[in-house]
């Protein structure tokens, strides 16, 4: 009894052969150069927020800087001023008013002995160190009090001799820093950040960050606060651009942070869009590409199918050659 016989395995036609071999030749050019121009396209964006960032901060940085720094020098140069005549009433209350003209951000100004005792001005805010513990004197921590948001600079009063003659407080309102933040131009969902030493936020483009210290909350913070030179940062879903305000000084300087924040989703995308756009762009170059190539592969093939029934006719003995072939090229 004889076996039946097996059915004759179907071998992939020549047809589908080419049609493989061009749907490759077109894949393997259109990932390639499609994840290509996405990485790149991801990565310049990303260095374009960066320096966009860092450029923004470093110029309201320096404004900032330079507001409290000239704040510091005219108390320090009043403070040198009354330490020559501190016993001259008269001289101390002009010297008082030019102060409060030449510096408006001055909210109140008082004037202490070496003992600690009000010689002149306003009650020294609760909690003031009158800077015993530092020669020259220092700019405080951001307080917020009253609805407004202060700071107090501690400025010692030393005659020509160097010899201590008494302390200049002078509490700086800080609605100017909220005018220059306000005035800045932020991108989607982006926002600039303003925070003392402690991490307490100073002033900020948005509404909703409260006056609870931001240290060991916000990773941009602590970074920014620990570090002497400027950087960014991408957790927690932000892109931050950082620089501490004391890098702006080689003497001195203020110990404070700015920072500007925007969500991931919006600062790259740009680059997101790109990706969709290289991606449909790629698909349909596909699609074409294997449109085409069916439509060449079953023209190219075609008469080569014929030629191999004319073989296997000729080769059976068949006297009848069949109608003519005709095909493209050296076919």
């Amino acid at each position: 009894m004889t076996e039946p016989a097996k059915p004759p395995t179907r071998t992939p036609t020549l047809r589908w052969r080419v049609l493989l071999v061009i749907v490759l030749a077109a894949i393997v050019p259109t990932v390639i150069v499609g994840v290509l121009a996405i990485v790149r396209a991801r990565g310049d964006v990303e260095r374009e927020v960066h320096r966009g960032a860092l450029a923004h901060i470093r110029a309201l940085g320096a404004a900032l800087d330079g507001t409290l720094q000239d704040a510091r020098r005219t108390v320090e140069f009043a403070a040198a001023t009354w330490a020559d005549e501190p016993e001259d009433q008269r001289k101390t209350q002009l010297l008082a008013r030019r102060l409060r003209r030449d510096v408006p951000i001055v909210s109140s100004l008082s004037i202490l002995d070496v003992d600690g005792q009000l010689r002149h001005g306003d009650p020294v805010p609760p909690g003031v160190d009158v800077g015993s513990h530092s020669f020259g004197g220092y700019i405080g921590d951001a307080q917020h009090a009253n609805g407004k948001t202060i700071v107090n600079l501690v400025v010692q009063a030393r005659g020509r001799t160097g010899e201590l003659m008494g302390v200049f407080v002078a509490s700086l309102d800080l609605e100017f820093v909220r005018d220059v933040i306000a005035a800045a131009r932020l991108g989607e969902g982006a926002r600039v950040v303003v925070v003392d030493g402690a991490g307490v936020p100073v002033a900020a483009s948005t509404a909703g960050l409260g006056t609870a210290s931001l240290a060991g909350v916000d990773p941009a913070v602590d970074r920014a606060l620990a570090s002497s030179v400027e950087g960014t940062l991408t957790a927690s879903g932000w892109v931050s651009a950082y620089r501490n305000l004391s890098s702006y000084q080689s003497l001195r300087g203020v110990r404070w942070a700015i920072l500007h924040q925007q969500p991931e989703a919006e600062a790259y995308a740009l680059a997101r869009r790109t990706t969709r756009d290289t991606l449909i762009i790629g698909g349909a170059a596909l699609a074409l590409a294997l449109a085409l190539g069916v439509w060449f592969a079953t023209r190219l093939t075609r008469p080569l199918a014929a030629l191999a029934r004319r073989a296997d006719a000729i080769a059976a003995g068949s006297g009848d050659g069949g109608p003519t072939i005709e095909g493209p090229g050296e076919i």
